[in-house]
């Protein structure tokens, strides 16, 4: 497959939230938005609950009026919510950290205002800490989104994934399916195999999974797409298909190599999705300054589908494996690419899917994530 520079990979935002409690006030400590008939305290609580993806500085800040007197103390406090520290709660702005959650988690928080009469009000807020669902995507040119040609969905409608491929699509058709924000971290590496992906090429360049895996430390979930690059006719990758790690010939093997990428995953902690290889229209891709003759039929004459097919049946194997602990079902690109006829239509040129073709990609990675 050929190499592109220029892609990045977006981490998921650290926010930073201002969050104003306006006139501040009432008498004898509620809070509301219209004054007491008799208060010297006006109190009024401006605004919404805010909402955050830990972690993330959270600064709230008060203000008050007294008709009695002047105002001469604040003070902050927590009602609500796993605890945390506020800085200065003595004073009339606060801050604290939300933390990086696991499910969604409400926070509120009591402003007392006191002047110099002895008379107080108060009033509150609330902050909302989400779970960020944080994957990372790694695999060649088809997971780094290689002749995507469709500009206007390059950008996550959270602004979170840029880029193109499928990684913004799929972040958007998540976050609608199921309400929670969601990151797709795109590392895809064009032209590398399983075992560049595992071990790292600097001449594609494609770092090590051992890095990629230490720059996204939060990540739940990896999306692996590998195989169209193991099977390349002129120097294949054995599959490794029907062979246990204890068989001749195994090691070295796409199968050797994915298992390896899988044990990494888990010893990083974080869960593991793979995918099935879309089929090949020709020997090589035939953009970027490469050129092969394209396969009269490409199920039965195309020499690398023969070997994509061999390594599907290995993510069949591997997915099989009780021990990998691969609860979710692969998403085909061969049955959308070949069965379904979409190479017709969704191909940038023998192998990469274009601008439709990278949205029918998310569509599957989403229906297969988020059933």
């Amino acid at each position: 497959m050929l190499q592109r520079n220029g892609r990045k990979n977006l981490m998921p935002l650290r926010h930073v939230i201002l969050v104003m409690l306006l006139s501040l006030a009432g008498c004898g400590g509620g809070g509301g938005s219209s004054p007491a008939a008799t208060g010297v305290i006006i109190v009024t609580v401006a605004g919404t609950p805010q909402t955050v993806i830990g972690p993330a500085l959270v600064t709230m800040s008060g203000s008050a009026t007294s008709s009695t007197g002047t105002i001469t103390g604040y003070q902050w406090q927590q009602t609500a919510g796993a605890s945390v520290t506020l800085s200065n709660p003595g004073s009339a702005t606060t801050s604290f950290t939300a933390p990086a959650v696991t499910t969604e988690t409400q926070f509120t928080f009591r402003l007392t205002v006191t002047d110099s009469a002895g008379n107080t009000g108060a009033g509150a807020i609330g902050i909302t800490d989400q779970y960020l669902h944080y994957y990372v995507a790694i695999g060649d040119s088809i997971t780094a989104g290689y002749g995507d040609d469709y500009a206007l969905d390059n950008t996550s409608q959270d602004g979170r994934n840029t880029g193109g491929g499928f990684g913004p699509v799929l972040n958007d058709l998540l976050t609608a399916k199921t309400g929670a924000p969601y990151t797709i971290a795109n590392e895809g590496c064009e032209g590398a195999t399983s075992y560049d992906g595992l071990n790292g090429n600097t001449t594609i360049p494609c770092d090590s999974l051992a890095t990629v895996i230490g720059r996204h430390s939060g990540a739940q979930r990896y999306l692996v797409l590998y195989g169209m690059n193991d099977a390349r006719p002129w120097l294949p990758v054995p599959s490794g298909q029907g062979l246990n790690p204890s068989d001749p010939g195994y090691p070295g093997t796409f199968k050797d190599n994915m298992q390896k990428i899988i044990n990494a995953l888990h010893n990083a902690g974080v869960d593991v999705a793979l995918a099935k290889i879309n089929v090949a229209l020709a020997d090589c891709a035939g953009s970027g300054g490469s050129t092969c003759t394209p396969y009269s039929y490409p199920q039965s004459d195309g020499v690398r589908n023969v070997l994509i097919q061999q390594n599907n049946a290995v993510i069949d194997e591997l997915k099989n494996i009780t021990a990998n602990n691969i609860t979710v079902t692969p998403p085909d690109l061969w049955n959308w690419s070949w069965t379904q006829g979409f190479y017709q239509t969704e191909y940038y040129d023998y192998i990469h899917p274009n601008g439709n073709g990278y949205r029918a990609v998310a569509n599957l990675w989403s229906a297969a994530l988020a059933p």
